[in-house]
């Protein structure tokens, strides 16, 4: 169902009549309405507002808004009287954009609130990872990149690990304190450095420096991660102890005195 329109002006003979009650008119189907309405308001004849009426309702009906059209009468007796209505392509277009726009402006809205409520919602470890990928993607050094995803790739395993075995936290408590926030610190440094374009000397040590410090810092995260499991290794080792001991204690172990084989 179309929703009421807006008032709206058309350009006959070169006066502009008003025709938002006209189109209410019209939109009820009731002509005689609409064309009483154009002839007590503008002194138009009622034969020639009856005929207007209808170009107009054609036109409306045929999908166009009236306010982007213009009508125009065509022939000077009650006989031949009639009206074209020609659409205003330079309107409509621009009301084409506007809505395009909007419409963009809206998604991109809708997808900017999206993505920060999703970003919202990690935890502080993960959202520290989002910046070191970040700061991956503008480094182009393939050496510095392949260190970066190593790391990236034993943080994700680290804190895999720690959501399936919280209490496991507290034997890596400083990656989460100290090494994970200064591996950010320091990609995010070189990568500001990197877009800068320098290179010299002092960029060569510099990145020489930031190798060394990221297999550094992958060493160490592989062994973090490693202290994760020497719980499950210890009390592993101590099932299997006291396994061994119920078996012997049972007999059901060979005995080193035994020589029948």
């Amino acid at each position: 169902m179309r929703k009421d329109l807006p008032p709206v002006t058309v350009r006959m003979s070169g006066n502009l009549y008003h025709l938002d009650e006209v189109m209410k008119y019209i939109k009820r189907n009731n002509l005689y309405q609409a064309s009483m309405y154009l002839v007590n308001n503008t002194g138009m004849g009622k034969d020639y507002a009856t005929k207007l009426a209808m170009a107009i309702r054609d036109a409306w009906q045929a999908g166009y808004n009236p306010i982007r059209l213009s009508c125009s009468l065509i022939g000077t007796s009650r006989a031949t009287a009639r009206f074209t209505v020609r659409i205003d392509e330079v309107a409509i277009n621009e009301e084409k954009r506007k809505k395009e726009e909007a419409e963009l402006a809206a998604k991109e809205a809708k997808a900017k609130a999206e993505k920060q409520a999703a970003f919202d919602s990690l935890s502080p470890e993960m959202k520290l990872l989002l910046r070191i990928r970040k700061a991956n993607e503008v480094i182009e050094d393939e050496t510095v990149t392949e260190k970066l995803d190593c790391i990236d790739r034993m943080v994700v395993k680290i804190l895999a690990r720690i959501e399936q075995k919280p209490e496991a936290r507290r034997t890596i408590e400083e990656f989460y304190t100290q090494y994970l926030p200064r591996t950010v610190e320091i990609a995010e440094k070189y990568a500001k450095i990197y877009m800068t374009g320098i290179n010299n000397d002092d960029t060569s040590a510099l990145k020489a420096e930031l190798v060394k410090a990221l297999e550094t810092c992958d060493d160490a995260f592989h062994s973090l991660y490693e202290r994760t499991y020497d719980e499950d290794m210890i009390a592993l080792s101590s099932e299997i102890a006291a396994l061994n001991s119920k078996l012997s204690y049972d007999g059901l172990t060979k005995s080193d005195f035994d020589i029948s084989e």
